[in-house]
């Protein structure tokens, strides 16, 4: 595959229910997918900054023709209830819903296993709220080896004494807490509550007590895109237990709130870099997933980019201006096929003769292993979530994240989310 291909894909046609040719056009400074349907072609917008878009396709690296997709992470929901009932929400989670019994999970667990992935997020609804949810960890993390992680909106380890700690013994090591504005308003309008900055913040601090590695997954729309600046210094202020904010591009799927606007990754950009929360940060400091071909990781650089910092005495460094960083996604980029002893002796021995021998504890903190409290390296990641309109086939035929469906068989986060995920669940109910 060549980067020639990333101008053609074929585009999901909500009313033909199939996919259609699709080609690349610019147009008013602006990115749109056109797709050729037979009943009436349309314009599918994807960016509203095409010189930004392109510098990130810039980025793009040929596949090799021996490359082979492994699954590197999977989601695994739960549970379809929640606490909460959030006016925003992708997945429309309710109540009440359908639960995971353990030996469901081990059944899936195998499945997992046998796919290739060492990683599994939990989801839910809001998987905090299983009944099981501590036995089910250790399923996971005792019996099968799995690094566990949760997306989680906080309520339960913000409110519920010790249950923080409870986790960590139980093999969870990250939670990602959906956190969006330290406004009330804000919070209000997205996520129905004002009240619950106070309790995510405090599951934020239980986290760290509990020695939990924790993230802020924040959805960034017309409304709370001016405090995700405020967001970034907290992390930055916190980066010993908070080594990653995802934010992820609202879209109208699922829950939406009239009126509310999606923003796409190249505003973010720009307001990231316009507030200074960066000191000197420049737009070309960006990158987008990098491309580990060996390892059969390979991830469209339309679905997002980030920045790598290293926080030193407060001040967040991006590893691009200081360090070896871009020398090192070459090296990855051309790393040969191999064992996987062998693939992790050649990644030891790139990051430590381009970014230097620092970057391998440094590294191995900021993925969760080590002394709890020490990390010093922040990724501030943008993601761009497809809805059914701007399904891009070309995007999900190369994602190495996987949902595990109620068949037992994997797709791509977004595909599942557009295609998948109302079956599974009426076929729980």
């Amino acid at each position: 595959m060549t980067n020639q291909d990333s101008n053609k894909t074929r585009i999901y046609c909500p009313k033909c229910r199939v996919f259609h040719p699709a080609r690349l056009e610019e147009s008013d400074g602006q990115v749109f997918w056109v797709v050729e349907c037979p009943v009436e072609t349309r314009r599918v917008r994807i960016s509203t900054d095409a010189r930004l878009f392109r510098k990130f396709r810039a980025q793009e690296r040929d596949v090799p023709v021996w490359f082979r997709r492994c699954l590197s992470n999977c989601i695994v929901h739960i549970n379809d209830d929640c606490s909460l009932q959030c006016p925003i929400c992708f997945e429309d989670a309710m109540r009440k819903g359908w639960r995971m019994s353990l030996p469901e999970i081990r059944v899936a667990a195998e499945r997992i296993r046998a796919a290739g992935a060492v990683n599994v997020m939990l989801m839910g609804g809001e998987p905090m709220e299983h009944p099981q949810v501590l036995e089910i960890l250790q399923i996971l993390s005792r019996e099968f080896g799995f690094r566990c992680s949760a997306l989680t909106n906080g309520v339960r380890i913000g409110t519920e004494e010790g249950f923080a700690a409870k986790l960590k013994s139980s093999g969870l090591t990250k939670a990602s807490i959906s956190f969006d504005a330290f406004n009330p308003e804000t919070t209000r309008v997205m996520r129905g509550d004002g009240s619950l900055v106070d309790v995510k913040l405090k599951a934020v601090a239980n986290g760290f007590a509990a020695g939990l590695s924790v993230g802020f997954v924040t959805t960034a729309t017309s409304l709370n895109l001016s405090e995700i600046p405020s967001i970034i210094r907290y992390c930055v202020d916190h980066v010993g237990f908070m080594p990653m904010l995802e934010i992820q591009c609202y879209q109208d799927a699922g829950r939406v709130v009239e009126g509310l606007e999606s923003v796409d990754r190249e505003t973010i950009v720009k307001e990231i870099v316009a507030s200074g929360v960066i000191p000197g940060l420049a737009e070309d400091e960006f990158r987008v997933t990098p491309f580990v071909p060996a390892a059969g990781f390979c991830i469209s650089p339309d679905c997002g980019s980030g920045v790598l910092c290293r926080v030193q005495g407060g001040v967040p460094v991006p590893l691009t201006r200081k360090w070896g960083f871009d020398a090192l996604l070459d090296d990855l980029a051309c790393m040969p096929r191999g064992t996987r002893l062998a693939k992790w002796l050649r990644f030891a021995f790139y990051a430590a003769r381009r970014v230097g021998f620092w970057f391998l504890p440094a590294l191995a903190r900021w993925a969760g292993r080590g002394n709890p409290g020490r990390n010093e390296l922040l990724l501030i990641s943008i993601s761009t979530l497809m809805t059914p309109e701007r399904l891009d086939s070309r995007r999900f035929g190369r994602c190495t994240n996987g949902v595990l469906t109620a068949s037992g068989s994997f797709c791509s986060p977004c595909y599942y989310y557009c295609m998948r995920y109302d079956e599974d669940k009426r076929g729980r109910q």
